[in-house]
């Protein structure tokens, strides 16, 4: 899976990069705790890479829906600053390994950043499978 923070870049730009990073960290945790997985790894500066082992790809997609949906109706507070919720939407995409097409993790991560396009350019905010 990977899951892609839609809104980063406006956040950064109209609150700064401390909010920034505090989403991304927050982003994190929400996320791990969500997948309830030890390891959720940082891809770039706004995407994250998730694998869940034994779950096959629609019921991951099922479970990032639920986690997508979390996302955009809670928001983030950040009191330290101001007490302003900030609203975050993920996008993300969902495939299963498969040993002929996967030959080297790149391949994986390739066709992740594939869907994570087609989903940026229909407007964000959803799971592409």
């Amino acid at each position: 899976i990977l899951v892609k923070l839609d809104n980063l870049r406006e956040i950064n730009e109209k609150y700064g990069y401390l909010t920034g990073d505090y989403i991304v960290k927050k982003s994190a945790e929400r996320l791990k705790e969500y997948f309830n997985v030890d390891t959720i790894f940082r891809y770039g500066g706004k995407e994250f890479i998730i694998l869940l082992q034994k779950v096959k790809k629609e019921g991951a997609y099922d479970i990032v829906e639920n986690i997508r949906e979390e996302f955009k109706k809670d928001g983030f507070k950040f009191d330290k600053f101001f007490s302003k919720e900030i609203q975050v939407t993920l996008s993300a995409a969902v495939i299963e390994y498969n040993s002929s097409k996967h030959k080297k993790v790149g391949d994986m991560v390739k066709e992740l950043y594939y869907k994570i396009k087609r989903a940026e350019e229909t407007g964000g905010n959803k799971t592409i499978m």
